[in-house]
């Protein structure tokens, strides 16, 4: 595996980056969740944490992350960031992480948010304002995002909500191999 082969999923809150990366865990890929990685002690969340230093002062070191997912078709990281988490995306899209922003229709997004936060245990639900800060911060950070992703900027959701199929995001992606469409 090359850093090249490893997905970072960005975006929108709501806009399917939970959805597709488990779709692609359901193919064979390793899956991670950067918000997460602190409460896992596997050899994949450990690679992470040197790939991915939070002091940017100190050197990363991609090649335990690569090595723990070498068993796997592929690597995806579910990194819906703070916006003061930009940098490290930068520096890992910098080294050839293959990144990319799923964006869309911000009120649809915003219901299949809360669809999703409806399902969870009440203990576990965050509140509305955690979703409109993180979005008032997306859009403050909006050039700069977009000078990072670019053309990897890609529309997931749209009114009603209505989110693409795995298959339309695999096309977009450029992995139509992984589901063999």
């Amino acid at each position: 595996m090359q850093i090249g082969d490893i997905l970072i999923l960005s975006g929108l809150p709501g806009a399917g980056k939970t959805h597709y990366a488990k779709s692609l865990e359901r193919q064979g890929w390793a899956r991670l969740e950067s918000d997460k990685v602190d409460k896992r002690t596997d050899a994949l969340a450990e690679g992470f944490k040197l790939a991915v230093p939070v002091n940017l002062d100190r050197k990363p070191n991609d090649r335990p992350l690569l090595a723990a997912a070498s068993g796997f078709k592929g690597l995806v990281i579910e990194w819906g960031f703070r916006v003061d988490h930009l940098p490290l995306v930068e520096a890992m899209a910098a080294r050839g992480y293959d990144a990319w922003y799923f964006d869309g229709d911000w009120r649809a997004a915003y219901q299949g948010w809360r669809a999703r936060e409806s399902r969870r245990p009440p203990d576990e639900r965050q509140p509305d304002v955690n979703w409109f800060n993180q979005t008032a911060a997306l859009e403050r950070a909006w050039l700069r995002i977009r000078a990072l992703y670019g053309s990897n900027v890609i529309s997931t959701v749209l009114p009603g909500p209505t989110y693409l199929t795995e298959s339309e995001i695999d096309r977009l992606l450029g992995l139509s191999l992984v589901r063999g469409s």
